[in-house]
């Protein structure tokens, strides 16, 4: 991986996708503010990707860059899910030269900025490729309620992908993930899911690739009284899509062609 530019220091593009986040992303970018980029000053970028958001997520975002430069608003215009605009936002970054280090960080304030330091800290060069945040390895903590309902979920997702993938992952879910620019730059064109499944799709690519990944313990902060993810909606789906997915990438993918795998993909997300 490169070293940062001129200064020495590693440059840092943390990316937010929001829709319709105006009860949190403010609380996020000021827990940010404090931790994140008072810790790296002019050398990070916390860019927001708004999801074609209709309430004030915008407004907020803007009022805080206004105040604060490291903070930016991107704005997608239709609403394409968690993984599209991601997507979008890791395009954008990996456009501009001055970046080494591209990451994400969910907009509701489960993953503080003192915990996106650890991720950071972990992808220095040399040390690895992308680094993940877990929930779930030893040295990890959650803080709150977990429902048993989401906690049995997420524990046989993950059983199903590190079966299915080959994986040893703790978590793959939590929402904190960095990667180097290097490695982004090589995998984004075989990047296609833009759901909660995002992550897999990344992680696969990573490894198809070549590339190492590292898990990171952190301390995880529940917010179930505000999620917008419907674990009896959401769930099925990932199970769905991911399978799906597999699929795709085995040799029983070339019986199915593009065009009826992107269809019935799109069936999918609409249910």
């Amino acid at each position: 991986m490169p070293k940062g530019k001129h200064s020495g220091l590693l440059k840092i593009c943390v990316v937010i996708p929001a829709y319709n986040e105006e009860k949190r992303i403010g609380r996020t970018l000021d827990n940010f503010k404090s931790t994140l980029i008072k810790k790296h000053s002019n050398n990070i970028t916390v860019l927001v990707v708004s999801d074609g958001s209709t309430d004030r997520t915008d407004s907020i975002v803007r009022e805080f860059g206004k105040h604060c430069r490291q903070i930016r608003l991107m704005r997608v215009s239709e609403h394409t899910g968690k993984g599209g605009v991601l997507k979008a936002g890791f395009y954008h970054a990996c456009k501009d030269p001055k970046y080494d280090i591209i990451g994400f960080a969910d907009a509701d304030p489960s993953v503080s900025g003192a915990e996106l330091i650890k991720l950071i800290d972990a992808i220095k060069p040399g040390r690895a490729d992308g680094v993940i945040a877990s929930r779930y390895m030893g040295g990890s903590r959650i803080v709150g309620r977990m429902t048993k309902t989401r906690f049995v979920a997420s524990r046989c997702y993950n059983l199903m992908v590190n079966l299915l993938f080959g994986f040893n992952f703790k978590d793959t879910q939590c929402g904190a993930k960095f990667f180097t620019v290097a490695s982004l730059r090589k995998i984004l064109a075989s990047v296609h899911l833009t759901d909660m499944s995002f992550d897999i799709n990344l992680l696969y690519e990573m490894r198809r690739h070549g590339f190492t990944v590292k898990e990171v313990p952190i301390t995880y902060y529940m917010v179930n009284e505000e999620s917008k993810v419907s674990v009896r909606k959401q769930i099925p789906k990932m199970f769905i899509v991911t399978l799906s997915y597999r699929i795709t990438r085995s040799p029983l993918g070339r019986l199915f062609p593009e065009r009826f795998r992107i269809k019935v993909y799109n069936r999918i997300r609409k249910w």
